[in-house]
């Protein structure tokens, strides 16, 4: 069963929640993508957690799935997915970002890759290729994104330097 067709209390929810993150099963995620529908934001945002840490090759497809439907909300928690998975996200937004025709998916990609966390120094190299092939997009939209994308990029490495520079 779903968890956002349950009939349970918020703090049942999040214990099933909690049990899930805790599973051996390789195949949690899709009860936890399913929870991003129930109507606690509480239970979201844990499942949004929950989703993050979890990601792998064969769960990432699955959230990137989530770019496609209608419901902008749902889209978005795919994105805050994408950005706090980090690096461990990058080759399968990578392959699909390089074969994706959808210029609303290609821009919450290209939103994700700019804000994504935890990306080694030596991953970054990745990311500027990927938005410098989508500025020959000939979408208004993709460009200012990519153009943004790579700002955001260039300031999180300033910060870093900076970072690092004071220890």
């Amino acid at each position: 069963t779903g968890v956002q067709t349950c009939a349970l209390p918020i703090y049942q929810k999040k214990d099933i929640l909690e049990e899930l993150i805790d599973s051996p099963q390789e195949d949690v995620v899709r009860p936890l993508i399913l929870a991003l529908n129930d109507n606690s934001i509480a239970v979201r945002e844990l499942a949004v957690e929950a989703i993050s840490k979890c990601v792998g090759s064969k769960t990432s497809p699955q959230v990137v799935d989530l770019l496609y439907l209608e419901d902008v909300e749902v889209r978005n928690y795919a994105c805050e997915i994408i950005e706090k998975s980090g690096y461990r996200f990058l080759p399968n937004i990578l392959s699909v970002l390089d074969q994706e025709s959808d210029p609303d998916v290609v821009k919450f990609l290209i939103d994700s890759l700019a804000r994504m966390k935890g990306v080694p120094p030596q991953h970054e190299k990745m990311i500027t290729d990927a938005f410098e092939a989508q500025l020959e997009s000939g979408e208004e939209n993709i460009l200012i994104a990519t153009i943004e994308g790579i700002g955001m990029r260039q300031y999180q490495s300033l910060r870093s330097e900076e970072h690092t520079s004071e220890l």
